[in-house]
C-alpha cells in the first residue's frame, strides 16, 4: 500500500473534525481495558494525530512514544502532546523500540492498514516485557463485510477511499497466539445512546436504528 502515507497526510487535515461514531464508541469502551499505565513504558502504534497519546499522558507513564507513517499526522500530534512524549515516523512492522522494553502497546484502528499481520504480531511480542499488554481495536471485520463498510474521508469536495485489509478475528488472534500473546479480554460493542447524536448530526438516524444491535468495533486485550 505505497499510496497510504500520502492519503493519511490528506486525512490529517480533517481527522480531528470529522464526525466518527466508530472512534466515539472506542473512546467510550477502551479506557476500561487499559492496564496500569502509571510509570509504565507505553507505545502507541499508528498514533495518528495523538488522540490516545493525550489520554495516556494524563495517566503519567514512565515513557510514552507514538509511531506513525504520516508526517502530517505526527505534526498535528506534536502540537497536542507534551515535549516529553516521543513521536517517530516508523511502520508497524519495524517498531522504534528495543527488545522487552515496553509494558503496553496500543494499536487503535491500525490493523486494517497492516498487510503483514504476522510481522506486526512478532514486533509486538519482541518489544513487550514479560507480562506486558497489547490492546488492539478496529472496525469489526464481520460487520464491515456484511454491511460493505469502507474506510475514507472527505477532502474538499472529493470523497477519498482508503484501501484496507480485512483480517478476521480468528486470523488476528491466531497471529498473536503464535507469538505467545494470550487473549485476556475480547469485547465487540455496538453503538448505543452515547453515539446516537453523531448519527443524528450526520442525518443518518435510520442507520443508527439499523445497526445499534450489531457489533461495530472489536477490542482485544492480550498479554505476553
Amino acid at each position: 500500500m505505497t499510496a497510504l502515507p500520502n492519503l493519511f497526510d490528506q486525512w490529517a487535515e480533517v481527522y480531528d473534525t470529522d464526525l466518527n461514531p466508530l472512534l466515539a464508541l472506542e473512546n467510550r469502551t477502551l479506557p476500561a481495558l487499559l492496564p496500569a499505565v502509571a510509570q509504565a513504558h507505553v507505545l502507541d502504534v499508528g498514533c495518528g494525530t495523538g488522540r490516545w497519546l493525550q489520554h495516556l499522558e494524563l495517566l503519567q507513564p514512565a515513557s510514552l512514544t507514538g509511531a506513525d507513517t504520516s508526517d502530517a499526522m505526527l505534526a498535528i500530534a506534536r502540537r497536542k502532546v507534551s515535549a516529553g512524549t516521543t513521536l517517530v515516523n516508523a511502520p508497524a512492522t519495524r517498531l522504534p523500540a528495543s527488545n522487552s522494553s515496553h509494558d503496553l502497546v496500543l494499536a487503535s484502528f491500525v490493523l486494517s492498514y497492516i498487510e503483514d499481520l504476522p510481522a506486526f504480531a512478532a514486533e509486538c511480542a519482541r518489544i513487550l516485557k514479560p507480562a506486558g499488554h497489547l490492546i488492539v481495536t478496529d472496525m469489526h471485520p464481520a460487520t464491515a463485510t456484511a454491511r460493505d463498510w469502507t474506510r475514507g474521508f472527505k477532502h474538499g469536495q472529493q470523497n477519498i477511499h482508503v484501501p484496507a485489509q480485512t483480517h478476521s478475528l480468528t486470523e488476528i488472534l491466531a497471529a498473536f497466539a503464535q507469538q505467545g500473546l494470550a487473549l485476556v479480554a475480547q469485547h465487540e460493542p455496538a453503538f448505543a445512546e452515547p453515539e446516537r447524536y453523531l448519527f443524528i448530526e450526520a442525518n443518518k438516524h435510520s442507520a443508527y436504528e439499523d445497526i445499534r444491535h450489531t457489533p461495530a468495533i472489536y477490542l482485544l486485550k492480550l498479554q505476553k
